[in-house]
């Protein structure tokens, strides 16, 4: 079962747990968000999150004056597949890759990225600088390989994904306003739930340990995904099913998932 990220979304659930056994295979890479919503008709916010797209292609760019819209160096190498806008179009986040410099994680040495943000066109700073875990830190304070961002309703906080465990990455959130940052749980937030019972929540994903199935099981290779509805500190609300998640991924969280419903 593959689970995606959004423009605005990605992989889902449960409370912090053990954290996952280092002798598991490494969690297969994030795939890649579907283009289009789930909606035939596309929401307001997911049209302002498409013009947010095209705008931040342009970040790096001259504007008509001939002045640039970005400073070198650090936010100067946004990428386009990892970029989201506000839901009021006035806020820009995206992730920018310095392949110059490399941040150790527990599976390999990843490109130094940092997740920058750019206020109604203004020059982008970064919001969360990427590194490696101190050598007194646990492995879910290593902030790298950053996967799915995932805007809260009101813009103030931003959920990603990050770098940790050998069978796992780390859900962290940061503040907007503040740029304070804090690890939630061992897994992913895939989407905000803006309908439906659990609006308000969010959508989480997490890679655990499987018993069921070994490490040479080519269906889990000792893992196993499952879900949950999150509170926006990482508290689990319920668990769900795979009927259920594949229910709130395909009508309560307004835009694209990395459930797909027909898997």
């Amino acid at each position: 079962m593959k689970i995606v990220t959004v423009a605005l979304v990605g992989t889902l659930l449960a409370a912090c747990g053990e954290p996952p056994s280092p002798k598991a295979a490494p969690r297969d890479p994030l795939p890649v968000l579907p283009s289009t919503p789930l909606a035939a008709s596309p929401s307001a916010s997911a049209r302002a999150r498409a013009a947010a797209d095209a705008d931040a292609s342009a970040v790096g760019r001259a504007d008509a004056s001939g002045a640039s819209t970005t400073a070198t160096g650090e936010c100067s190498r946004p990428d386009p597949k990892r970029t989201i806008a506000s839901h009021d179009g006035h806020t820009t986040v995206f992730v920018a890759v310095d392949p110059s410099k490399t941040v150790a994680t527990s599976v390999e040495d990843a490109p130094h990225e940092d997740i920058c943000v750019s206020r109604d066109g203004g020059p982008p700073k970064v919001l969360v600088r990427g590194h490696a875990a101190g050598p007194n830190e646990s492995v879910e304070r290593t902030l790298a390989s950053f996967g799915p961002l995932v805007l809260s309703p009101d813009d103030t906080l931003l959920f990603f994904g990050s770098a940790a465990w050998v069978t796992s990455g780390a859900a962290h959130v940061v503040e907007l306003a503040t740029g304070k940052e804090r690890f939630l749980f061992d897994g992913a937030i895939e989407a905000a739930i803006v309908s439906g019972r659990d609006k308000g929540a969010y959508l989480a994903s997490h890679y655990r340990l499987d018993d069921a199935h070994p490490i040479s099981s080519p269906k889990y290779r000792g893992r196993i995904v499952s879900w949950s509805v999150v509170s926006k500190d990482g508290k689990t609300l319920r668990k769900l099913t795979e009927v259920e998640a594949k229910r709130i991924a395909r009508t309560d969280v307004g835009g694209v998932t990395g459930i797909d419903p027909d898997e």
